[in-house]
């Protein structure tokens, strides 16, 4: 059975591109074209598609609040950012709002292939150039492992982080955990203390890092 895409992309020339480069794959197969983001919801509702390729700057809305919207709609969707920006804000924004991979527009053809299908496999995909930039840091050891003093938390400690990395504020964390906001925040310094962590970017980047890095599961 074919993966079913959705091309989402305000240039039509980009959609060209991508149709012919797919249509060459037997196992893939583009179901549909948007030029807008009320398209991609639209064609999202009837297509049902396995997967999206999606551009971030579709016009009607940013693309990371597309993305949000489309996971909450279709929580099994699979979204692949297809983009022209290779900075760390716009990679991070992406997968914070719930994006499985991201690729460059300048990417080989093989490479797009090769990250629709690891997408597909459940697995997360960032292009190798992206991947540098946003794990970088942690690789390097330029900030000591931050990922590896991970299990010196204290299970609280912890689990407040990770709900900090995925974009959840104090106050949403203290109601999920049933403790107050103050808490959290308590609990949050004392864990990128420990980690040696200056911000909320840091501390994404770093569990961003850490899933990269696992073996396949």
């Amino acid at each position: 059975m074919s993966l079913t895409i959705l091309l989402a992309d305000d240039h039509e020339v980009v959609r060209y591109g991508m149709c012919l480069l797919l249509d060459g794959e037997d196992d893939l197969e583009v179901v549909g074209e948007a030029g807008c983001a009320a398209e991609v919801l639209s064609l999202g509702e009837q297509l049902r598609p396995d997967l999206i390729m999606l551009d971030l700057c579709m016009p009607g809305v940013t693309g990371t609040s597309l993305i949000v919207a489309l996971r909450e709609r279709y929580p099994q969707l699979l979204i692949l950012v297809l983009s022209m920006y290779k900075d760390q804000d716009h990679v991070l924004s992406a997968l914070r709002a719930g994006a499985s991979g991201y690729v460059l527009k300048e990417n080989q053809a093989e490479e797009i292939v090769r990250a629709i299908r690891q997408v597909a496999a459940g697995k997360k995909y960032l292009s190798p150039v992206i991947a540098d930039l946003v794990i970088e840091d942690y690789v390097s050891g330029k900030r000591g492992d931050a990922a590896g003093r991970l299990e010196d938390l204290t299970p609280r400690e912890l689990e407040i982080i990770q709900k900090a990395a995925e974009g959840l504020t104090s106050a949403e964390i203290g109601k999920q955990l049933f403790i107050s906001a103050r808490t959290v925040e308590t609990h949050r310094s004392r864990a990128m203390q420990k980690l040696g962590l200056q911000n909320l970017v840091e501390l994404v980047r770093l569990f961003v890092s850490r899933e990269l890095q696992e073996p396949d599961r």
